[in-house]
């Protein structure tokens, strides 16, 4: 599976956050940026649509994106937990590096999207729609993955501890350098049907199970 990145060229980098609001504000693109060390929590900005740009170690804790639209965006070594980024979309972005503990990513759209290396524990994917979607070495602990769309989606050497997946089908995908520990799913464990799991974690489903395994 090939996942497009970013295409990110001719970016101005500024220091003056404001041109944020005010590209808002007139409903204009806010493109062509790179954006470094700015402190954006708490910042409002709704529905407000984002082309080639690049936030490096950037602060957006309990900010408001909600319906927000992000083509070709780089977030690096930022912080955007507690953020809303409900029924958002995303085409073409890269989250490295990053953390969004308790961040709202619920009934989002995801497409060539990474997240890698980032720390996503009690993050809300519900109901998200993840195509052409890579979770590498990340940590989902607690988090909420219910009722979620996968098409050409990777989980790798990610935590799903204590996560809940119920209702969300992984068929066709490659768990098994996953920690599943504690996961939440249905008592057919129907979400794991075609998925790959390694065999250490599925006898910890069968003993979920109520069957018993005798050792060889």
């Amino acid at each position: 599976m090939k996942i497009l990145p970013p295409i990110l060229k001719n970016c101005t980098e500024i220091s003056d956050t404001k041109i944020l609001y005010s590209a808002c504000e007139k409903e204009e693109r806010i493109e062509n940026l790179v954006i470094n060390s700015a402190d954006l929590s708490g910042t409002a900005l709704p529905r407000a649509e984002f082309s080639c740009v690049k936030f490096s170690g950037c602060r957006f804790g309990e900010a408001n994106f909600k319906g927000a639209d992000f083509c070709d965006v780089l977030f690096e070594s930022c912080d955007f937990s507690n953020a809303d980024f409900s029924n958002s979309s995303f085409r073409r972005t890269i989250w490295r590096d990053s953390k969004g503990v308790g961040a709202d990513f619920s009934e989002c759209s995801f497409r060539d999207t990474v997240f890698e290396s980032d720390v996503l524990s009690y993050a809300n994917f519900n109901r998200t729609k993840l195509r052409s979607f890579s979770f590498e070495s990340c940590n989902l602990s607690c988090a909420d993955l219910a009722e979620c769309i996968l098409k050409d989606a990777v989980f790798s050497k990610t935590k799903f501890i204590r996560a809940n997946l119920t209702g969300t089908a992984l068929k066709g995908m490659d768990l098994s350098d996953c920690d599943l520990s504690a996961i939440t799913i249905s008592s057919s464990l129907f979400e794991l049907r075609g998925a790959t799991i390694c065999l250490l974690q599925g006898e910890a489903f069968l003993r979920a199970l109520g069957i018993n395994i005798k050792n060889l």
